[in-house]
């Protein structure tokens, strides 16, 4: 993926200005996540997803192609950082809160149109590379190991001002991501009915 990275720079950097503007910028964005699924029964415990969404954050590096002036393709390498949150019933009668950290290399591919200040624009995200990070692991002998897949697909909206500019972002995997919940010595696996993030995006070009 990263190679893909690379040929996308290569390529945009070959394009004369007179057929085209390559443009180079930063950005970072506030991710508002939703996890919902099935409450399930693992070994005695329940594990039940919470209400609400849950907060995170994205930075990364954008480049955008714009040929004429209607259209752009724009590749992008990002750091995103989210949680995943689930309440647990023990057996002895405790209610705690559960929560992974997951952070991700992502490369998103987009394609869109122009109009005036207003892009439209869309296409698929390739994961790179996860971690992941738990807070019950120790405290339950629970492990959670997400399998999100390889690509999500992200559709937007954006205005631009001057050298800023500011989207809005849908982002799903294209399957229904699922997760190994394992509790103590037993291991069920989870598909999600619900894993999607919502971008609050600003950024700006050099």
């Amino acid at each position: 993926m990263k190679k893909c990275f690379a040929i996308l720079v290569l390529l945009c950097s070959c394009v004369p200005l007179a057929q085209g503007q390559v443009r180079l910028g930063l950005r970072g964005s506030a991710l508002s996540s939703v996890y919902d699924f099935e409450p399930q029964t693992i070994d005695g415990v329940m594990v039940r997803p919470t209400s609400g969404s849950q907060m995170g954050y994205q930075l990364g590096v954008v480049l955008r192609l714009t040929i004429p002036r209607l259209v752009h393709i724009q590749p992008e390498l990002n750091v995103t950082s989210r949680d995943y949150a689930f309440g647990l019933h023990t057996p002895d009668g405790y209610f705690p809160s559960g929560r992974i950290s997951v952070k991700r290399l992502e490369l998103p591919v987009t394609a869109g149109f122009n109009i005036g200040p207003l892009r439209l624009f869309g296409g698929p995200v390739f994961i790179l590379k996860q971690t992941q990070e738990s807070n019950v692991k120790e405290d339950y002998g629970m492990d959670i190991a997400f399998d999100d897949g390889d690509i999500a697909l992200m559709a937007g909206v954006g205005i631009d001002a001057a050298k800023f500019f500011f989207d809005i972002r849908y982002t799903a995997f294209r399957d229904k991501p699922s997760a190994l919940y394992s509790v103590y010595n037993t291991s069920q696996r989870v598909r999600a009915k619900q894993d999607f993030t919502v971008q609050y995006t600003v950024g700006f070009f050099f």
